[in-house]
């Protein structure tokens, strides 16, 4: 099994609310080359979360979508300002027993409040 990851890319519009579009690669930056091609707006990663296969990337990609689902606005773009929705993946996450850090890895909840203490 390879390292697969769910990825957060947002299009640097010039609005408030910018899209983000939450997707899954073996490669975040190989695939935000291949999106950039047909987006006039610069693309940017803000964080992913590595899981051990794609299978595993496939259902918290899915799950995510389907919490953020208020926030949708085409297909994998969600409107959010960065903090809010990462506020809201982490929540999500949580219910999950597992946890985004703020470096975009994914932990079990318990060793990550273990760290903290």
């Amino acid at each position: 099994m390879s390292k697969c990851y769910v990825y957060f890319m947002q299009s640097d519009q010039s609005r408030s609310r910018k899209p983000v579009k939450i997707g899954i690669s073996h490669n975040p930056l190989l695939r935000m080359s291949e999106l950039q091609v047909g987006n006039p707006c610069k693309l940017t990663i803000l964080t992913t979360i590595e899981f051990k296969s794609r299978s595993d990337a496939e259902m918290a990609e899915k799950f995510l979508h389907r919490r953020l689902k208020n926030m949708n606005v085409r297909g994998e773009w969600f409107y959010a300002k960065h903090g809010k929705l990462m506020q809201k993946v982490n929540k999500a996450m949580r219910e999950k027993s597992t946890l985004v850090t703020s470096k975009g890895l994914l932990h079990s909840s318990e060793e990550y409040f273990h760290t903290l203490g």
